[in-house]
């Protein structure tokens, strides 16, 4: 393979990390990433049996830490905001895991808490972020912000605010 070759393949990687170039608008890049994901969701569900959703959650998982370390090589910076996969993922496992009880307010709710969580990045998202490098780091800190989201939407759900 030539070097023009494995530019336009890294180009294609940066593509799917950017969430197809939209985490290169610059306006909350990583807000319109969330919001995105729902939207692909909603097709994924159609298209996708429900008990294949773990299998596509593990599988979007791995693909994300692939194509964000290439990302990171292009950019040269860790976790650059215009990397939107790791929302993605964020987001999903979240969708998933209140599809049980799932609403309108939900989803804004999660939203604003997954967002929350991961603009602010408290412990222990933030010790992942300083600690574990390249695209499992990326991936990660979104899957921990997702974990406590899901336990506080679960909260929220037992209580009965929704």
């Amino acid at each position: 393979m030539n070097k023009k070759n494995k530019l336009n393949i890294s180009y294609f990687y940066y593509f799917l990390a950017t969430g197809f170039g939209f985490g290169k608008i610059f306006i909350f890049p990583g807000t319109i990433g969330t919001i995105l994901s729902i939207f692909i969701w909603s097709i994924i569900t159609i298209v996708l049996p429900k008990n294949y959703y773990w299998i596509f959650i593990i599988i979007t998982f791995l693909i994300g830490i692939f194509i964000c370390n290439k990302t990171v090589q292009i950019t040269k910076k860790h976790d650059d905001k215009c990397i939107i996969w790791d929302e993605f993922v964020g987001m999903w496992l979240i969708l998933i895991m209140t599809s049980n009880f799932i609403n309108y307010k939900i989803i804004i709710t999660s939203i604003i808490i997954f967002r929350i969580l991961d603009i602010f990045k408290p412990h222990p998202i933030k010790w992942i972020e300083k600690n574990i490098k390249g695209g499992l780091g990326i991936m990660l800190d979104d899957i921990v912000a997702s974990s406590i989201t899901i336990i506080l939407i679960n909260l929220i759900h037992m209580i009965k605010i929704f």
